[in-house]
This record gives structure tokens, sequence and C-alpha cells, in this order.
């Protein structure tokens, strides 16, 4: 195969195969720049309307309640800069690189699954729209996926197949959706276990990178 490499992404060009084109991920600097820009999106903004009143506007996340007109204000004086997360994201990519995990942009193999963990190539997949959505959504789906990845180390290697770690296991709708998503509906009770754990943390700025360093320490 052969490959084209810019400053920002290395680009994998298929032969006439029908595989879809991957773009690895090489500068992540570059990537949390598209992320802050891209989290301008969740910061609410002042409409003028024809009579000159002012409309407040914002888009809501998934599972997020109706905001109060102070909470809006306040999100709009003080927007969130997710820290955290970026740090977090920065992190995770230098780790799973140690471990000789490559993390590439492309279509997943279902258009439900916004990542994939791949241990018989070392590969973590994450759609493109995780870059459009910001910092929040691609954390979560990297740090879901890295959990994966430490459940394949606790199985002996990197290769095999991911198993439950053991860390405690949440319950709410947001997760008992995706958890009942037919994408899971051929697994077994241990992939679906699998799938809650790994949702379960994935939100958490850290824990990802506990979990490897735990697990993956050969």
């Amino acid at each position: 195969m052969q490959s084209r490499k810019s400053d920002n992404f290395k680009t994998t060009i298929p032969n006439p195969n029908p595989v879809p084109s991957l773009n690895e991920i090489t500068n992540v600097s570059e990537l949390i720049i598209r992320l802050t820009s891209a989290d301008e999106r969740w910061r609410p903004k002042i409409i003028t309307m024809a009579n000159g009143s002012k409309r407040y506007t914002y888009q809501k996340r998934i599972n997020e309640g109706t905001l109060t007109l102070d909470e809006v204000k306040e999100r709009m004086k003080n927007p969130m800069n997710f820290e955290a997360e970026k740090t977090a994201i920065a992190q995770l990519f230098e780790k799973l690189r140690s471990l000789g995990v490559s993390i590439v942009i492309g279509e997943t193999h279902s258009i439900q699954a916004v990542g994939t963990w791949n241990p018989s190539n070392n590969r973590v997949t994450l759609r493109p729209l995780l870059i459009d959505n910001g910092t929040l959504d691609f954390h979560e789906a990297l740090s879901h996926e890295a959990i994966h990845v430490a459940q394949s180390c606790a199985s002996g290697s990197i290769n095999n197949k991911p198993r439950p770690l053991g860390q405690s296991l949440k319950y709410s709708v947001s997760i008992d959706q995706k958890v009942s998503h037919p994408l899971y509906g051929i697994n077994f009770e241990d992939n679906l276990q699998i799938e809650r754990e790994a949702y379960s943390h994935s939100s958490e700025p850290g824990k990802a990178l506990k979990l490897l360093d735990h697990y993956c320490n050969f």
C-alpha cells in the first residue's frame, strides 16, 4: 500500500481493493486546535430580532437538560475550555503510541459505532464526525477505545480479545441506551459488560490512562 504524508496526517491510499482510506493522526497539537475550534459550536449566541429584542440560542448536548436563562448567560460568559480533556487526549496519544497502537480517522464497520478497537492490528479507528463535535465527544470516544486496549492487555496480550477489568459499572439512561443498541445485540454477556465498563469510565479524564498504565505494563 502507498502512503502520502502531510504536516498533520499520514494518509494511507489503498490499492484498487474496496478498502476505505484511513488518516493516521500524527500531529496532536493540530488536532487540539481543531477540537478547540469545534468547541465554539456549543457556546451560546445572542440573536438580535427584527424588532430589536435579543434572543439567546444554544445547541443542547445529548442527554443534557434544558438550561435556564442564567445558565445560558453563564455559559456564554465563561465557556468551558475542556483543559482536562485536552490534556487527557494528548497523554492517551503518547501512551497508545508507546504501545504500538495507531490512531486513525476513518469510517468504522458500522455507522452506529463512533470508534473501534481492533487488537489484531493494534488500531483504534475514530469516525471523522468526532473532530467536528469537539473536545468532549472526541475525548470520550478515544478514552472508550483506550479502555478496550487495557481490557485486551488484561487478557495477557494487547492483541487478545478484551475482557472485563472488574471496574465499577455505572447504570444510567444514557449508558443503558448505548449498551442496548442493536449493534451489541449479538454479543454475549461478557461483551456487554466490557462495553458497559468502558462507557462507565470513558468520560473521566485520566482514568483510561491509569488503566493502560496498570494493565499494559508488560
